[in-house]
């Protein structure tokens, strides 16, 4: 239905204004090292059970063949191959982490970030009521003033994958639009130190169902405003709770467990990764136009103790991810966060440099929490 590059990125930011955000406290980094030296393991962020948390990047050469069983010969813990970065994300003891960088073609080892949520806007605050219906509006043209009519915009024709806490496809409101669910949490799997990208496709598949619940709620609020058609608070006699664009089709993507917590230390970015990851490889199969990200990453992680914590890194993984799926060709689109307005509030990761459309949000004019 969307007919122009321009008119589907529209409906891509309008997607994001209003929604939830996630959060990711996390680190931004030790200090750029050469590969080889060790690594400052006061600044590598540690899970429950006190392993490093890294992502090891190997450059444009990509991930050269066999580091999957080199990493098993040191011991990690777990090993997810990120190919479309070139990097790993490895969990594992910290003496294990001052080696990584002594294997062959490694550039980078770069501490991983954690998530966390946020609040939301509404929809009539974003001026998206009406926007299903066909309006008139005036332009000038040559000079020249000019009537045209802009077509409603539903959404139909259009896929959006939400990586968030799951949706719970069976609301009324989504009808049979979530059209597929996959769970990038680790939680559910077990102890395995390498996955390769066609195992971990296999994983997420194979618990994707995890993806079509939500027991945070999270994502099917996002998805709800993304695309719910408002049909039970209708059945009810209750005010239109449809979302922006009811028509899309959707794709759940689980990135954030209540394992980890529900206000924060939702999971880890190498969930995040891999969802996007995953998407830029299966894009052309499930025709993802856009990706719905209501999460973000802060710049330190609360456990990072070392002096160099919070210094720039000589490798984001994020932001490399970012680019190559805009450059896959879809549409991806962040909330700016709740921590404005002062500066410095935004992740850098998603710049809107790296073409990314990045949405800010409003404040309520009138106190609706009672």
């Amino acid at each position: 239905m969307l007919g122009s590059t321009r008119r589907l990125a529209a409906l891509a930011a309008a997607l994001t204004v209003g929604s939830a955000a996630l959060s990711v406290p996390g680190t931004a980094g030790a200090s750029p090292e050469l590969p080889g030296t060790t690594t400052a393991t006061t600044s590598v962020p540690t899970d429950a059970a006190g392993l490093g948390k890294v992502i090891v990047a190997f450059g444009d050469a990509g991930i050269p063949a066999g580091t999957l069983a080199a990493l098993r010969d040191l011991g990690v813990e777990r090993a997810i191959e990120l190919p479309t970065i070139g990097a790993v994300a490895v969990t594992a003891d910290l003496a294990v982490v001052d080696l990584l960088r002594t294997l062959p073609g490694v550039v980078s080892v770069e501490p991983q970030r954690r998530l966390v949520t946020d609040l939301y806007a509404s929809k009539e605050q974003i001026n998206a009521l009406g926007v299903d219906e066909a309006a008139t509006y005036t332009t000038r043209v040559g000079g020249k003033r000019v009537t045209a009519t802009r077509p409603g915009v539903t959404g139909d024709g259009v896929t959006v994958a939400v990586l968030d806490s799951g949706i719970f496809a069976g609301h009324p409101d989504f009808g049979d639009r979530v059209v597929k669910g996959l769970n990038f949490s680790y939680s559910e799997v077990y102890q395995q130190s390498g996955f390769s990208a066609e195992q971990w496709d296999t994983y997420a598949e194979s618990t994707g169902g995890l993806a079509l619940q939500d027991e945070i709620g999270h994502g099917t609020h996002v998805a709800g405003t993304v695309g719910g058609d408002g049909s039970l608070s209708a059945s009810q006699g209750g005010p239109d709770l449809a979302g922006v664009a009811p028509g899309v089709d959707l794709i759940s993507m689980r990135v954030a467990t209540p394992g980890f917590g529900i206000a924060d230390d939702i999971d880890w970015e190498e969930a995040a990764l891999a969802a996007f990851d995953w998407t830029i490889r299966h894009r052309e199969e499930y025709g993802i136009d856009i990706t719905q990200n209501s999460w973000g990453l802060l710049p330190t992680e609360p456990n990072c103790l070392g002096l160099d914590c919070g210094e720039p890194t000589d490798f984001d993984a994020m932001s490399a991810m970012i680019d190559s799926v805009v450059d896959s060709g879809v549409h991806v689109i962040f909330s700016a966060g709740n921590s404005g307005p002062e500066p410095g509030t935004i992740g850098g990761y998603h710049d809107p440099a790296n073409g990314a459309i990045l949405v800010g949000a409003a404040c309520k004019s009138v106190d609706s929490s009672g």
